[in-house]
């Protein structure tokens, strides 16, 4: 109850606030890291997709080379690359990888509109559907082969869209 006890008081206080501090400041510490990481995997996708789509190849290797890389990044299953006919009433398949024969039979050539992907062409930008919460009148061929989720993205050049890869 004197000067000394109040001092020992407001030190383990110090000591239990710097504690805490240290405690957080680890946390911190390690959620930048994982976040730093996270960004360095990103860049070296971005700087690895921009030498490869710098190589002279053929169409259907760069779409090739450039799915495998992407897919891979995302862990997906499953990619493909479709492009539009000049009317861009249909998606025409250009490149695919862990798609089933079957599959690729289906979505070889597909009308825009029986396919999900038609949101992102109309909406032009990136779509992510949730296939199991999807009410379609008919079962897509994305939902047939067992896939739950199904992301389309653009292709374009400059204000000219070309394709969608999924």
């Amino acid at each position: 109850q004197d000067e000394f006890g109040e001092l020992s008081v407001g030190f383990n206080q110090m000591a239990q606030e710097l504690q805490m501090l240290y405690t957080h400041l680890e946390q911190r510490v390690q959620q930048k890291t994982a976040e730093l990481s996270k960004q360095n995997h990103e860049l070296a996708l971005l700087y690895d997709c921009a030498a490869f789509l710098q190589e002279p190849q053929s169409i259907e290797d760069l779409c090739a080379g450039f799915l495998q890389r992407i897919q891979s990044f995302f862990n997906a299953e499953a990619g493909s690359v479709r492009i539009f006919d000049e009317q861009k009433t249909q998606l025409h398949m250009l490149a695919y990888r862990g798609l089933t024969d079957s599959m690729m039979q289906m979505m070889h050539c597909v009308k825009l509109e029986d396919c999900v992907c038609a949101q992102a062409v109309y909406q032009k930008s990136a779509v992510i559907h949730q296939l199991g919460h999807m009410v379609s009148p008919h079962l897509l061929a994305c939902q047939s082969q067992g896939f739950k989720t199904v992301s389309a993205f653009h292709i374009h050049v400059y204000e000219d869209y070309l394709g969608l890869f999924n």
